[in-house]
């Protein structure tokens, strides 16, 4: 009988789950409709979006910041910010196992293959990470360590520079730096055994790491687990950009805080693990969920009103139960793998007495 329940338990758990990450990965998508009508349909949109770049910001390698001599509306710009989302989108969707498949699969394939799809997990992670980021925030600043806010006084412009921030910052701070040392170390490995790479093995190395060493026999996360599938090289460049992620946040003079630092390091952290583990499109829609999206229901919500505010309100309701449940499922992991390594150290001293 209590096999019985557990199974019972097990199943309405995993719909639960499944329920609210489908309801936001559906706000997801409308986003983006809803950010070319603020920019495109309402006046003070439609003055941003006819306002013209003279050259494309750009950064690599973290410290490399330069511009790309283009002439270009900002609204042009936009729908093309929106259109690599949308494409991004279509590659979580299809990559590894396609979303529809565990949608159609979902009780009939252990918990561990849901999470081989990107898309079905990517409201967990960012809405977990979100909540650590308020705990952390929250937690400094009873300590006097304030976190800051970043205000715009255009709010339309403030959508345009949010949809641009995650692809400069993630190109700068993950896709080039950590995707250049998997490819020396992928080079180095192939060298010593006297094989000449790939094209696709240059492309992978940037665009899908994981898949990247797959094809070079290298050590995978999804064969050795996040430990042994990325190697010290890996963690060092990951720690050290985290790192610089957080810190660039305040050091520009801008109205974040210091207390800034420790939760964007998080964040550039969790945002690495997943380019290493899913590919290139992990860390820019994780970022972009951060930046983009959760602005743009708040300027539907303030210019629009009415359903618009119901929806933005249910949509905060959501993300703030699903990131609870993983933050809940997080500390009993930990806790549980914590007790599992004392016993074997408890074990091992025994063995020495």
């Amino acid at each position: 009988m209590d096999e019985q329940n557990h199974e019972i338990f097990y199943k309405l758990s995993k719909f639960g789950f499944l329920t609210i990450s489908v309801s936001i990965i559906i706000t997801y998508l409308l986003s983006l409709p809803i950010g070319l009508n603020l920019l495109f349909l309402t006046e003070q949109g439609i003055m941003v979006s006819n306002s013209v770049l003279n050259s494309i910001p750009t950064s690599m390698f973290i410290f490399f910041n330069f511009g790309i001599p283009l002439s270009i509306s900002k609204g042009t710009l936009f729908f093309v910010l929106l259109s690599v989302y949308a494409i991004c989108f279509i590659i979580a969707w299809y990559l590894r196992i396609n979303f529809h498949s565990i949608i159609f699969k979902a009780f009939s394939i252990p918990v561990r293959r849901i999470f081989d799809n990107f898309l079905i997990t990517m409201p967990l992670i960012s809405s977990t990470l979100l909540l650590s980021v308020i705990a952390i925030q929250s937690l400094q600043e009873i300590y006097g360590v304030e976190t800051g806010s970043i205000t715009f006084q255009n709010q339309f412009e403030g959508l345009f520079l949010l949809a641009y921030s995650p692809l400069l910052e993630e190109f700068s701070y993950r896709i080039t730096p950590i995707g250049l040392i998997l490819l020396i170390l992928i080079l180095l490995k192939l060298g010593k055994e006297g094989n000449f790479p790939s094209f696709t093995i240059y492309a992978l190395s940037f665009l899908y790491p994981e898949k990247a060493k797959e094809k070079a026999n290298m050590n995978t996360i999804q064969k050795m687990g996040f430990r042994e599938g990325i190697s010290s090289s890996e963690w060092f460049i990951l720690l050290f950009s985290s790192i610089f992620f957080g810190i660039n946040h305040y050091l520009p003079g801008g109205s974040w805080g210091i207390g800034k630092i420790t939760s964007a390091a998080l964040a550039g952290f969790v945002f690495g693990l997943a380019y290493l583990y899913y590919g290139i499109h992990a860390p820019i829609l994780l970022h972009w969920s951060f930046n983009y999206y959760m602005f743009s229901y708040e300027i539907f919500a303030e210019n629009y009103g009415g359903i618009s505010t119901s929806i933005s309100n249910l949509n905060q309701l959501m993300i703030i139960t699903l990131g609870s449940i993983g933050l809940v499922s997080l500390l009993l992991f930990l806790m549980k793998r914590a007790r599992v390594k004392f016993k074997i150290f408890s074990k091992s001293e025994i063995l020495i007495k």
